[in-house]
């Protein structure tokens, strides 16, 4: 069997069992017969990045990073090497060190899309919007129908107080993947917090369709139904919201309030009982119910 360029001992065929196991999740078999191909090919920057990986998968993020690190050492070109350390430092939360390793790649044409989209996210998570912004609007150039980018952009928007813009990318988020919860959600906040309640409802409802179960798009459906006088439409919301989570205080409040339009205080005292059974310091339930008291 023809050996790999600079590794006397290693074989294609070994490489790609590693590669096959690593695949199939096989991670203890690939660190240990990736550490046993070391010893015999110690300069050989591919194994030790397949390593890294095993031990990424396995959940061993500091054994990740430093078998990348000796892969960048022996081969400082191995763009991805590079962007499985910086995938590593970002989903443990380092993510200044992410992206310094990401603007390494940057500079050449490794997976250009995908190296800046996680620079994206990490700078939007790092609060750096504008040059977030800039990372995405990179991203649509090489791929417009990426709708993830487009999101974050709207987030951006809507976090830079541009909710027209942020509007504009939600729906087009929507238009690539109408089944996309988090736009559909983001537009009914949007139009709730503008006083359009009865299209904030249309997109809560929407936003629903694609997740039932969701606890604050229920809140907040049941709000706006609320708001518009369906004061019973909004108590199955609230009631919905305790029946998946029955500690879900903010629910226990708006049910109490939804009763409280309706002019039903024994109901209403009720609802703050139990809110205050379930979490004794819930202060807004017990001034609630001092309130009722009163």
């Amino acid at each position: 069997m023809r050996a790999i360029h600079g590794a006397d001992m290693l074989t294609k065929d070994q490489l790609n069992k590693l590669t096959l196991n690593l695949n199939r999740g096989r991670y203890e078999t690939v660190i240990i017969e990736s550490r046993r191909l070391i010893k015999l090919n110690p300069n050989v920057a591919g194994l030790y990045e397949i390593l890294g990986l095993a031990y990424s998968q396995s959940g061993e993020t500091k054994n990740a990073v430093k078998f990348f690190q000796r892969a960048l050492k022996i081969m400082p070109s191995l763009g991805s090497a590079r962007f499985n350390l910086a995938k590593v430092y970002f989903e443990t939360g380092k993510i200044t060190q992410a992206i310094s390793t990401l603007r390494d790649l940057t500079s050449n044409d490794y997976q250009t899309e995908l190296v800046r989209h996680l620079l994206g996210i990490a700078l939007f998570q790092n609060g750096d919007f504008i040059a977030a912004a800039n990372e995405f609007n990179e991203v649509l150039e090489l791929s417009p129908r990426n709708h993830e980018a487009l999101f974050y952009l709207g987030q951006i928007a809507r976090a830079q107080g541009d909710n027209n813009n942020a509007l504009d990318c939600f729906l087009g988020v929507l238009e690539i993947d109408p089944e996309h919860f988090e736009s559909a959600f983001n537009i009914g906040n949007i139009y709730r917090d503008k006083s359009c309640l009865a299209k904030a409802l249309s997109w809560f409802e929407w936003a629903l369709k694609i997740k039932p179960d969701h606890l604050q798009a229920l809140m907040n459906r049941g709000t706006v139904q609320v708001l518009l006088g369906h004061q019973e439409k909004g108590i199955k919301d609230f009631e919905d919201c305790l029946k998946i989570n029955p500690y879900f205080m903010d629910a226990y409040q708006n049910l109490s309030t939804a009763y409280l339009h309706l002019r039903d205080f024994v109901a209403a005292e009720k609802i703050l009982d139990s809110a205050i059974q379930q979490n004794p310091d819930f202060v807004d339930a017990v001034f609630a119910k001092f309130g009722l008291l009163a």
